[in-house]
């Protein structure tokens, strides 16, 4: 028997995405953190909330779809040592609903964040800033690009 590819089989790393569900688990997460960060009786803050949960949202995403490499599935025999977890959803293929999904949501809490702010300059610009990572990270011209070899091995 040849090499095993990525092709042959379902990556089971990445197989719950189309799973019945999941994007509403996403989406309830996202809102129960929000809620909870509400729920801290801080009052300076709570106009932040949402800009709270938009940069750890994206400092989380960042490290788990665009940084971490390979696949936990032992079956897997390594063919997915070199693929972050973004590259191996839907074997690689671009502007699938999943990538859209997971490429609007951050764009939604964004809004959500600069709009409970009051537009406030200083947390719009760190929003943005955030949003600016996120969604390079997740275009498709950084599919398998390493930047200045950065996470390269």
């Amino acid at each position: 028997m040849g090499d095993v590819t990525a092709d042959e089989f379902d990556n089971r790393n990445v197989a719950f995405l189309n799973g019945k569900g999941f994007w509403v688990f996403y989406i309830a997460t996202i809102l129960v953190f929000r809620y909870l960060l509400f729920a801290i009786p801080i009052l300076h803050w709570r106009h932040c909330a949402w800009t709270v949960v938009h940069q750890i949202h994206t400092a989380v995403t960042f490290l788990l779809f665009h940084w971490n490499k390979g696949s936990p599935v032992a079956e897997d025999q390594g063919v997915y040592d070199e693929e972050t977890f973004w590259e191996q959803i839907d074997r690689g293929t671009q502007y699938t609903t999943n990538r859209k999904f997971l490429t609007i949501l951050p764009v939604i809490v964004f809004l959500l964040a600069s709009y409970e702010s009051g537009w406030n300059v200083d947390l719009v610009v760190a929003n943005t800033i955030s949003l600016a990572i996120i969604l390079i990270a997740k275009s498709p011209y950084m599919h398998r690009v390493r930047i200045l070899g950065i996470n390269k091995d």
